[in-house]
């Protein structure tokens, strides 16, 4: 199964003056970071994140689907082939991103590549809503178009979501994660 897989924890350097380099430390591509004392919490907390980013990715393609049979749709009523050509490229450009987020994750910068891909899947998949939006409106379908809308809301609070992963994570007891204000 195709999974977002990070792995990169950060090992304390002993030698430092800084507390915070003293410690195990996880970054993430949100720009979050976050120090643990002890290896066994940062392996928690990178679980965590994995679950949460593989749910979120998930939950793009679940979107993606939909979106793709909205276009199938509407692929009939399209004269003009230039903007069939944008569409299409636009599909090759979410499917890539997709690809990226699963392939790249475990690799060096993967923390980071993960965040940016999911993002780049999900501003991808918005600009195929405002394709597809395009053409209803030309046609004069309205509840398709407010249909259309209500993904771009799913994928905005996705991206809100993804944007703030990791930020409010406290550890309760023990194999108990809680994200706050979210």
């Amino acid at each position: 199964m195709k999974k977002i897989r990070l792995i990169h924890i950060t090992s304390p350097d002993l030698t430092s003056h800084y507390i915070n380099q003293r410690m195990y430390s996880v970054s993430l591509g949100n720009k979050v970071n976050k120090w643990f004392s002890n290896k066994k919490d940062a392996v928690r907390f990178l679980v965590y994140i994995n679950q949460e980013l593989n749910r979120k990715l998930h939950e793009l393609n679940f979107i993606y689907g939909f979106v793709l049979g909205e276009y199938r749709k509407i692929w009939c009523y399209l004269q003009d082939t230039h903007k069939e050509e944008i569409i299409e490229n636009q599909i090759k450009y979410i499917n890539h991103g997709f690809k990226m987020a699963c392939e790249r994750s475990h690799l060096a910068n993967g923390n980071h590549f993960a965040f940016k891909n999911l993002t780049l899947v999900i501003e991808g998949i918005y600009e195929l809503c405002n394709l597809i939006i395009q053409q209803l409106l030309e046609r004069k379908y309205y509840s398709d178009i407010h249909r259309i809308e209500v993904f771009q809301t799913m994928l905005s609070q996705a991206k809100r979501c993804i944007d703030k992963l990791g930020e409010n994570v406290v550890f309760d007891k023990p194999e108990v994660i809680i994200e706050e204000n979210q």
